[in-house]
């Protein structure tokens, strides 16, 4: 991706597909299972799409780090005074007393007579260690670390910044991650660990094929029927990820609610879906009848990014890509 004239515009994008799982995302344990063949598969992913980049923004996957919410009635205009604060308040919401955090935290609300909101972002310094001397090991240099919800977020910040209180949807590989807002700010998380693996697996089950064949056919044909459709393909289809899709959209379903109970002053207007998770058409229609709420698939093209490829597949990546550092 490159920006001109103020426009970012991508140029290529390749996705890594195996039946391998080279990563096993996760806060405490190791994420990388073989930094040399998980290196060596980078290598040619990128040698294949004619990628020759040395410098990178790295997107993490959500389950390698801890989001919070907290109030402080001052915010120190040092960040490492402001840093150790944090790490005091959530120390006993982290695995052991040792823990090797890093933090990075987000003024997102301070008016005058409350307290100050902050949204702090919490990650294993080993595992993030792990990811960068893989890359390292490639001779790729990181000029910036991002949370792959986050990123994607940021990548369709300005299409969004007319919404006030809505349901930002993520949903990747290995989980679907739920970013509630209130009043245009961020205000809660959840992690749900469904999602676009999930969806493979039971293709690939009930077909009995292999998931990189579940992942082609889940990307060109069609799952979810629209209102009058009786196609008998599409029915057949949804049959295969019925029991997955029903599983996943409870889940957001009881975390609306939960979010709803606990913060009544707060309300959802609208959902907004995106991510390769969730890379079906008429999901948003499915989505919207399940919930009971407006629901809407993000779109695949965006006014501050010229690209020939539907946003929903790179969206963490071009949102890492395009953020500030």
């Amino acid at each position: 991706i490159r920006e001109k004239a103020g426009q970012h515009l991508l140029d290529k994008a390749v996705g890594l597909e195996s039946e391998e799982d080279f990563l096993s995302p996760g806060f405490t344990l190791p994420n990388i299972r073989s930094i040399e063949k998980t290196a060596k598969e980078i290598t040619s992913v990128f040698a294949k799409a004619g990628i020759n980049k040395s410098t990178l923004s790295l997107s993490l996957p959500a389950a390698c780090v801890r989001l919070f919410f907290l109030n402080f009635e001052k915010v120190s205009p040092s960040r490492e005074d402001m840093t150790e604060l944090i790490h005091w308040q959530i120390n006993k919401q982290l695995p052991k007393k040792d823990f090797p955090a890093v933090i990075t935290y987000q003024v997102i609300d301070s008016q005058p007579d409350s307290d100050n909101r902050l949204m702090v972002v919490v990650a294993n310094k080993n595992i993030v260690d792990q990811y960068l001397a893989c890359l390292s090991a490639i001779k790729m240099k990181v000029n910036r670390v991002e949370v792959n919800f986050l990123a994607a977020y940021n990548c369709f910040e300005e299409y969004l910044q007319s919404e006030d209180n809505y349901l930002f949807i993520y949903s990747d590989y290995d989980a679907t991650n739920l970013l509630f807002f209130s009043d245009g700010k961020p205000v809660f998380y959840h992690r749900i660990d469904l999602g676009g693996r999930d969806y493979q697996l039971s293709i690939a089950q009930k077909k009995n094929i292999s998931l990189t064949q579940a992942n082609s056919m889940k990307q060109s044909e069609l799952f979810f029927p629209n209102q009058n459709s009786t196609d008998p393909l599409i029915m057949e289809n949804f049959s295969l990820i019925k029991e997955i899709n029903e599983k996943l959209f409870k889940n957001i379903y009881d975390s609306m609610r939960y979010f709803l109970n606990n913060q009544p002053q707060c309300q959802i207007n609208k959902v907004f879906l995106c991510g390769s998770g969730l890379a079906f058409s008429n999901v948003d229609l499915f989505g919207k009848n399940f919930l009971s709420t407006d629901c809407q698939r993000l779109p695949s093209e965006l006014t501050n990014i010229t690209s020939k490829i539907d946003l929903n597949y790179y969206s963490a990546a071009i949102g890492a890509a395009i953020g500030e550092v």
